[in-house]
């Protein structure tokens, strides 16, 4: 097993092998998980409702065509 150095900003680099193993590129995000084993590392979820967890149990967004309906009826109601 190689050693890494920790830089003063505590930044380490994720070997190329690893980065390839993992699909990773830059400007991807990643997760350190605390294990029994050992601390964990993988690809962050790029589900933004799993990664902001107080987004959780809110209503999810109409479909585009419902909020074009209601936007038109109201365009109507006003015309009127």
């Amino acid at each position: 097993m190689k050693a890494y150095t920790i830089t003063p900003k505590g930044q380490v680099t994720i070997p190329a092998e690893i980065r390839k193993k993992m699909k990773l590129k830059p400007g991807d995000k990643i997760a350190y998980e605390d294990t029994a084993a050992g601390i964990l590392l993988r690809p962050s979820n790029k589900d933004m409702m799993a990664d902001f967890g107080f987004m959780k149990g809110r209503k999810k967004p109409a479909n585009l065509e419902t909020i074009r309906k209601s936007v038109r009826k109201k365009i109507s109601e006003n015309i009127q």
